[in-house]
C-alpha cells in the first residue's frame, strides 16, 4: 500500500524545484512526473536513483537557463502545465505516522525562491471552465480548444494540428465555428460517438498496463491506447515503474461476478515478481470504487505475507468472493462486492522478465 500526494504545476513564469527526502533503504517512494498530453516524462525515487533524495528542477518548454547549484538534474517538461504523484510506501497501518512524517519533508518551491532571488512577474491568471463527467461529452471539443492553449505543437503532430483546424479544433477557437450546419454538427457528434465506441470496446480487451502508459517515445503516437489508458487509469505508471495486470475475466473468459460465483487467485511459491512491492485490489464491476466490507481489508499485499496462510508447496490461496470462506481461511481473503467486479494487481518496480513481456500473470478461478 502507498499513502500519496499531488502537486499541479504552473511552469509558465519560471521552473519549479522539487525536493525529495533522504529515506530509508527498504521503504519505496516516488514522484512520477506528468506532462498536459500525460506523458509521464520523468520519475524520480527509489527506481531511478535510490532514496538519498535531492533538489530536481522541473522546467517548462521556454526556459533556457543553467543548472543551478544544489540541483540534481533539471527536468524539461514539454507543457507550462504539468502534474505529479508523489507515492510513498506504507508498510501496515501502524506506520503511517511513519510515511506522514515522509511526506512533511516532501517541498515544492519556485526557482527564485530555491535561490533566494526576485521573482519574475506572474503570468495571467487562467480563467478554466467549468467541467464535469456531465458536460465533458456535450463540450468536448471546447475543453479541448481552452486546453491547446498550453501544449505547444509537437513536430511529429503538425500535420495533425493541421487536419484539427478543419474541424474547428485549434488553440482557444470558438468551437462549434460559426455558420456550420446542424448536419456538420450531426456528423460531428456521429464521429466522437464512434471514437468512445472504439476506445471502449478497445479497454474491454486490454488486460494490463503495457503501453499503455508511458513517455511520448515510448507510446509513439498511439492515440487509442493513449486514450485507453485515461479511461482505465490516469496517470498510470510507465512500464518500469509498475506494471499492472488487470483482470475483468476468469480463466474460462467468463466476466467476473462475484454474486454468482466464488473466486481464487493463487500466488505462486516464488512470488510476484516486484522489486519493491505488490498489492491484489478488487473494484466494484458497476461503480469502480472500493467495497466496503467487514473486515475493512480493500487489499492484500507483499507486506502482509507473514500473515497468510501458505500452502504445502509454498504458495498462497487469495479468496475473492462476497462471504467469508471461513475463520481458517479469512486471513487469505479479499472482499468481493455482490455482483460484477475487478481486479487489479500492481507490481512496483516489476523485474525485467515483466517489462519484456516473458512473464504471466497468475488467472484467477472460479469454483
Amino acid at each position: 500500500m502507498r499513502l500519496n500526494l499531488e502537486l499541479v504545476m504552473d511552469l509558465q513564469a519560471e521552473p519549479l524545484v522539487i525536493t525529495m527526502p533522504d529515506i530509508e533503504d527498504e521503504r519505496y517512494y516516488t514522484a512520477q512526473l506528468v506532462d498536459l498530453y500525460t506523458f509521464n516524462f520523468d520519475y524520480l525515487g527509489t527506481r531511478v536513483e535510490g532514496n538519498d533524495g535531492g533538489n530536481y528542477l522541473i522546467a517548462g518548454p521556454d526556459w533556457s537557463g543553467e543548472q543551478p547549484e544544489g540541483i540534481k538534474r533539471v527536468i524539461p517538461s514539454e507543457t507550462n502545465l504539468a502534474y505529479s504523484l508523489l507515492r510513498t510506501q506504507l508498510f501496515n497501518p501502524d506506520d503511517i505516522d511513519n510515511v506522514n512524517a515522509i511526506q512533511e519533508k516532501y517541498k515544492a518551491q519556485p526557482l527564485s525562491e530555491f535561490l533566494d532571488t526576485q521573482r519574475p512577474e506572474a503570468p495571467p491568471e487562467i480563467d478554466y471552465p467549468p467541467i464535469s463527467s456531465e458536460t465533458l461529452n456535450d463540450h468536448f471539443f471546447e475543453y479541448v480548444n481552452f486546453l491547446l492553449q498550453f501544449a505547444p505543437t509537437h513536430p511529429t503532430e503538425v500535420e495533425l494540428r493541421d487536419e484539427f483546424k478543419t474541424i474547428g479544433v485549434e488553440p482557444g477557437a470558438v468551437f462549434p465555428p460559426e455558420g456550420v450546419s446542424q448536419e456538420w454538427l450531426d456528423a460531428i457528434a456521429s464521429g466522437q460517438q464512434a471514437g468512445i465506441d472504439t476506445i471502449d470496446e478497445t479497454a474491454q480487451e486490454t488486460t494490463s498496463s503495457a503501453g499503455v502508459f508511458g513517455t511520448r517515445e515510448e507510446l509513439n503516437n498511439d492515440y487509442l491506447k493513449r486514450a485507453v489508458g485515461s479511461l482505465l487509469g490516469i496517470y498510470g505508471n510507465s512500464i518500469a515503474e509498475a506494471f499492472y495486470p488487470g483482470y475483468i475475466v476468469d480463466e474460462n473468459g467468463e466476466l467476473l461476478n462475484s454474486g454468482n460465483y466464488n473466486y481464487v487467485l493463487q500466488i505462486p511459491p516464488e512470488g510476484i515478481p516486484a522489486q519493491a512491492f505488490w498489492s491484489v485490489t478488487i473494484y466494484d464491476g458497476v461503480t469502480r470504487y472500493l467495497i466496503h466490507n467487514p473486515l475493512d481489508r480493500y487489499l492484500i499485499n507483499s507486506p502482509m505475507l507473514e500473515e497468510l496462510e501458505e500452502n504445502a508447496d509454498g504458495s498462497i490461496t487469495l479468496y475473492l468472493q462476497y462471504e467469508s470462506p471461513g475463520t481458517e481461511k479469512e486471513s487469505n481473503w479479499l472482499p468481493a462486492p455482490d455482483g460484477p467486479m475487478y481486479v487489479i494487481m500492481r507490481i512496483y518496480i516489476p523485474e525485467e522478465y515483466v517489462i519484456n513481456g516473458s512473464w504471466e500473470a497468475p488467472p484467477i478461478e472460479a469454483e
